[in-house]
């Protein structure tokens, strides 16, 4: 009976060792980093986070932050092993839906933005400390639920065809657009939405607007011919008069712009307003000479309650700055010529636009132009232009130099970006995932920036 006994202990003591195995090697297994590149790039930011056979050390757990972009990292694998993680950029890689691995709940932001493998998301149902979500320029055709804590969701650039329903969400900034979007359904957005962005996809009917809602974006969807009624507080509207030619109500402080006219403001029935200026042109030249020098030039009509202008200049046509002193306008209905010269220009490139006062405070800008005031007589074309598909991009003036080339539309949001090192041949970019519309071309060199050119996509 004694031997019995032994036995029976001998045998569990086994198979409790073989389960203890069993769940370590699990364990063990699910802390190993495949990904050579993915190893290097932990390594980089958190050298004690992983060991030399690359598995996660115990400093992985409590790990907040990791960014791990543009590492060619092609698997996630193991970063489950991150659980206390809440940031994570592993945007410009080349990670798939299958390689995206487990994400840690703990996450409260998110980048998988320039992964052209990732077709889809997982569930967010589990993650709900996630406010910010950037999945641009990948492969998306559609989204999945979004969590309750969500609070800004960039997902432009995919193939998306239908938004989901965000009502549940805390979301204030959603940009998403160039995809495929049909329809945004009553009752979708969340009653803290303040920006909308989803320009250039293929709307054609939007359901009720939240009262929260400041700014909406709807150009570049030509089926797209009325609105609903509009919040009272919405302040800004882009669109195009050509599909929409009146709006169902006129927000008090509404300002229409129409950026393909140069983000002028326009004219919507039953918002008349009384315009105090027609812009009729606005020009800028480098004046050679020892000094090199950039003259404005403007020429507006029915001027009405025009106080003066202000000229303003920028480095990155972003941030303006005062550059001129108050110039009279002559308030007169005919055409009025006005001329201003910048005698201490900035190196390289730089942007010029006019500001119009009112007598009532009131104000109005220009087109902002740029201008390249460099001793380089660099310069590139591109053909075809339209073009649908590829584009040539002639940059022999920089050849042998390494250059940064992005695409962004015409609000400055970049949408693709590549470096390359110049050749003598064109420089062939892939502008097919482009949706019909105006862009900019950039270019730019370690010693500058090149002025942009306009791109025209017609399918």
């Amino acid at each position: 009976m004694t031997n019995y006994y032994s036995t029976q202990f001998k045998l569990k003591s086994k198979l409790l060792l073989v389960i203890i195995l069993s769940i370590f090697s699990r364990h063990i297994k699910a802390q190993h980093i495949s990904d050579a590149n993915f190893a290097a790039a932990i390594s980089q930011n958190c050298p004690s986070c992983i060991d030399g056979s690359n598995n996660l050390t115990a400093s992985a757990a409590s790990l907040a932050t990791l960014s791990i972009s543009g590492k060619s990292i092609s698997n996630l694998s193991g970063i489950q092993g991150f659980t206390s993680l809440t940031t994570l950029d592993c945007s410009n890689n080349s990670i798939t839906t299958a390689t995206l691995g487990s994400l840690p709940t703990s996450l409260t932001g998110l980048n998988v933005s320039f992964n052209s493998g990732i077709t889809s998301l997982p569930s967010f149902s589990s993650y709900t400390s996630l406010q910010f979500l950037f999945c641009t320029n990948c492969s998306l055709t559609g989204l999945p639920n979004m969590p309750n804590s969500l609070q800004r969701l960039d997902c432009y650039s995919n193939q998306i065809t239908a938004l989901p329903n965000l009502s549940n969400t805390q979301i204030t900034l959603l940009i998403c657009l160039s995809n495929s979007i049909g329809s945004i359904p009553a009752g979708f957005l969340p009653s803290t939405i303040q920006t909308v962005e989803i320009q250039n996809n293929l709307l054609n009917s939007i359901g009720s607007l939240p009262a929260s809602l400041t700014k909406l974006n709807i150009e570049g969807n030509t089926t797209l011919t009325s609105l609903p009624t509009l919040p009272n507080g919405l302040l800004n509207i882009y669109l195009d008069p050509t599909h929409i030619t009146s709006l169902p109500n006129c927000p008090p402080n509404l300002y229409i712009h129409n950026q393909n006219n140069g983000d002028a403001r326009i004219n919507l029935p039953p918002c008349n307003y009384s315009l105090p200026l027609n812009w009729l042109s606005f020009q800028t030249k480098v004046i050679d000479g020892t000094n090199k020098k950039v003259e404005l030039v403007w020429l507006t009509a029915s001027e009405i309650n025009v106080k003066q202008f202000i000229v303003e200049r920028s480095s990155d046509g972003k941030s303006f700055e005062t550059l001129s002193e108050p110039i009279p306008a002559f308030n007169t209905l005919k055409q009025n010529n006005y001329q201003f010269t910048d005698n201490q220009p900035l190196k390289g490139i730089s942007y010029y636009r006019v500001k119009e006062v009112d007598f009532d405070g009131d104000n109005s800008f220009s087109w902002v132009r740029a201008i390249n005031n460099s001793d380089s007589k660099s310069d590139f074309n591109i053909f075809p232009n339209p073009t649908n598909e590829g584009l040539n991009i002639d940059l022999k003036s920089l050849a042998g130099k390494e250059v940064t080339i992005t695409v962004s539309d015409l609000a400055g949001k970049i949408l693709q970006a590549e470096k390359t090192e110049v050749t003598t041949a064109p420089h062939v970019l892939d502008v097919s995932s482009l949706s019909n519309g105006m862009y900019l071309v950039r270019v730019q060199s370690k010693e500058n920036e090149l002025i942009p050119k306009k791109l025209q996509i017609i399918k």
